[in-house]
């Protein structure tokens, strides 16, 4: 089998997935098939391991500190925490095992060299202030200045220039910066372009500069620019409107199920680094290249419908492993983005591109299926049962009777233990593992290790935030029902209890940076504990009206069973029969008036029915018009704003006015990401970041407008700069495996 991928495999783009993103990540399991969920232990470990000051680190000796300390300010540099690397330079405490220029990993790769490569230009200035050798190589000869040049970080290559980095400096490959530059970007190609008065050494290594003369003065050279220009092209972006010969993966038709095997049916999580989280994805995309552009239509149907079902068999078979879900959400997700980038595939692959997205919604359904299993064990101790005020008085209820035979017992009982030694103490057994262990932070633990994988696994946020919209979703439903239909909860010290507990998972979405709307999915639950914090003081008709009249996502059904079952105190006075009969009449009215709407549209529709062959063709046509608009409606409200989307479905509501209980179990609409949209620039800022917003109330309508075009831009400039950093690519080792004379999988 012959095989087509980067010329630069082991020294230029490829790399630059694998290498420059390489342990700046840690995985929390070691294996998903004995682990569906990562634990809160795991997730403690990690924040360990990223802290310096780690309660282990003073027991480590000198060389295991100095491997510590360099991995975290590997990962600050890659990740721009300025400040962490400050802390950890300027501690003389640490200064003995601090060496700038070390590497944590295989690859070689220091501080300096991360920084550069992923753009971060203030740790680039502190790191060469702090000492740094500005010509450090990497394992495969690759400088700072090459990973900047390479990745377009015109600022930060002026700065390395500026401080005597070499430009004359060889990749193991005999490669220098010349060669990687994207002569496309004037910006980077002015700050390289050599001086006049040192033309003679540095033009020699311009070489772009000099077939372009060439071309110039040879006519017959016009082929072999153009093939050159291609290959140089590729190096630094995936050409998307043609098939370049390193932009595929060559194979037989009789190779479809190994590779198929390979890259889906025998693949074991977790992966050995993030970089390789879209490898299958990648795999299949290449080998589609190669069968749409140098084969036949066949192929590439033969190609995607095996590997479609192969993805749905580990799919089904795995269903309560949230790992492999997560990871084939995200891996279908960036197939669909490639064959509808993709020029020529886009058309050829159209029916598979509705199957991909069907079985994505299926996965989705059952991830959240399994988590909403998990949070149905723990969720009425954890969110109803649980109190959080400690030491308050006992609360005493009307319709508790044996309030009085408590009391008695305990007065006797005091007096039996005035009797000194003649009455031995009950020996009370040590506590059982109960329900009561369980609390409102159980719940935001087990958020949190949904949101931790799925973030893990690169799924896109708009999936991720409809996850958590259904979560909401069901967890308000099924609290409501649970409230609604246990007599004990529907009393007013209850419902503070409960309202208390909700604050908590409020809490949760802000410190996870979430949207806050999706809060609002509790709002039902909240006027529910509300309505039950107040109804007992509602003693006058008009009050208790206009008061129930605010709660306007509670149906008359669920307001007369909360009436009717509420649980009195002691120091409560009950509700005036008036009222009660006042909530009676208005469910009974409702239940009425929409019988009788449904029955009017049961006659209206017998009496449309056509009674000719002309009127039955008008009206086929009036269904299919319908028909349309509802697909249209569907289209515009599946590319309406990510966050606008996932809010509550207020005609379904409607339809459902007459039942007391909510539908835990109704899916909230699912769309995917749409092309424009499919590559995020990753996840909220940091806290920091929110924290330095700029007051647009205090600046001039020209400052804010200036401003907001600023911001605007810049997000969209960082979008198409990641976008343009989508380079499907097949790392070395899986060259390996999928060469099936090799006998690796």
């Amino acid at each position: 089998m012959s095989r087509h991928h980067y010329e630069e495999d082991s020294d230029g783009s490829q790399h630059q997935q694998q290498h420059g993103r390489k342990n700046t990540f840690s995985w929390s399991s070691t294996s998903s098939s004995n682990s569906t969920l990562l634990s809160t232990h795991s997730l403690l470990e990690e924040v360990e391991e990223m802290s310096f000051l780690a309660s282990d680190f003073r027991f480590l000796d000198g060389s295991k500190k100095m491997e510590r300390l360099t991995a975290i300010l590997s990962r600050a540099a890659s990740h721009g925490d300025l400040l962490r690397l400050r802390q950890i330079i300027t501690d003389t405490r640490l200064s003995p095992y601090i060496q700038l220029d070390a590497s944590d990993d295989e690859d070689g790769s220091t501080p300096l060299i991360y920084a550069s490569c992923f753009g971060k230009l203030e740790v680039v200035q502190y790191l060469l202030q702090a000492g740094a050798k500005v010509d450090v190589q990497d394992k495969i000869g690759w400088t700072a200045l090459m990973w900047a040049t390479t990745n377009g970080h015109s600022q930060i290559v002026k700065l390395l220039l500026e401080s005597s980095a070499s430009s004359d400096t060889k990749s193991i490959s005999g490669r220098t910066i010349f060669d990687l530059v994207d002569v496309e970007n004037q910006k980077m190609v002015s700050i390289l372009s050599p001086p006049a008065t040192n033309n003679n050494n540095k033009k020699s290594n311009w070489r772009r500069s000099s077939i372009v003369e060439k071309e110039k003065e040879k006519d017959e050279l016009q082929d072999q620019l153009e093939s050159c220009e291609a290959s140089f092209r590729s190096v630094h972006k995936f050409v998307w409107d043609q098939c370049l010969p390193d932009q595929m993966f060559v194979f037989a038709e009789d190779e479809i199920d190994h590779i198929l095997n390979v890259s889906i049916s025998l693949l074991k999580l977790p992966m050995k680094s993030r970089s390789e989280i879209y490898v299958p994805a990648n795999i299949i995309f290449l080998c589609a290249r190669f069968a749409h552009y140098y084969t036949c239509r066949e192929l590439v149907h033969q190609l995607i419908s095996k590997a479609v079902f192969k993805i749905d068999a580990v799919v089904k078979t795995n269903s309560q492993d949230i790992h492999i879900m997560a990871f084939w959400i995200a891996n279908l997700s960036q197939l669909l983005f490639y064959l509808k980038k993709d020029v020529g595939l886009v058309a050829a692959t159209a029916e598979y591109q509705l199957e991909i997205s069907e079985l994505i919604s299926e996965t989705y359904t059952l991830l959240v299926t399994d988590s909403e299993k998990r949070m149905d064990r723990i969720l009425e101790p954890s969110m109803i049962e649980y109190e959080q005020l400690g030491g308050l008085e006992v609360v005493e209820f009307a319709d508790d009777w044996q309030r009085f035979f408590r009391r008695t017992r305990f007065s006797s009982s005091s007096n039996r233990r005035s009797l000194g030694n003649s009455i031995p103490a009950q020996v009370e057994l040590p506590p059982q593992p109960s329900r009561s262990s369980l609390t409102p932070q159980s719940v935001t633990s087990l958020l949190t290790s949904i949101l931790y994988v799925l973030q893990s696994y690169d799924v896109h946020p708009v999936i991720v935030i409809q996850a958590m919209a259904q979560l909401f979703h069901f967890l308000s439903c099924e609290m409501f029902n649970r409230i609604l239909y246990n007599k004990k909860y529907l009393c007013r010290s209850k419902a503070l209890q409960i309202r208390m507990n909700l604050t908590v998972i409020e809490e949760w979405v802000r410190e996870n940076h979430l949207p806050s709307t999706l809060g609002g999915y509790f709002n039902p639950v909240v006027q529910l504990v509300q309505l039950l914090q107040c109804v007992s003081q509602l003693q006058d008709l008009m009050d208790f009206i206009s008061t129930t009249k605010s709660f306007d996502l509670l149906n008359p059904m669920q307001i007369k069973r909360l009436v009717l079952n509420y649980r009195y105190e002691v120091s409560e006075s009950k509700l005036k029969e008036e009222i009660e009969k006042y909530t009676m009449q208005i469910a009974e009215d409702t239940v009425k008036s929409i019988q009788s709407e449904q029955s009017q549209e049961r006659r209206s529709s017998i009496e449309s029915r056509p009674n000719s062959i002309s009127s039955l063709g008008s009206l086929l046509q009036s269904m299919s018009q319908q028909k349309n608009n509802r697909k249209s409606q569907l289209s515009m409200t599946s590319n309406s704003s990510d966050t606008d989307s996932y809010s509550h479905d207020h005609e379904n509501e409607e339809t459902n006015c007459v039942s007391e209980k909510k539908d835990s179990k109704y899916m909230l609409p699912f769309s995917l990401p749409t092309t424009t949209n499919m590559v995020h620039s990753g996840w909220a800022k940091n806290k920091q970041d929110n924290d330095d917003a700029l007051d647009y109330n205090s600046m001039s309508l020209s400052d804010t407008i200036y401003f907001e075009l600023k911001t605007k831009l810049s997000a969209e400039r960082e979008k198409n700069a990641r976008e343009s950093s989508v380079i499907p690519s097949i790392p070395e080792e899986w060259l390996e495996r999928l060469d099936h004379h090799s006998g690796q999988y």
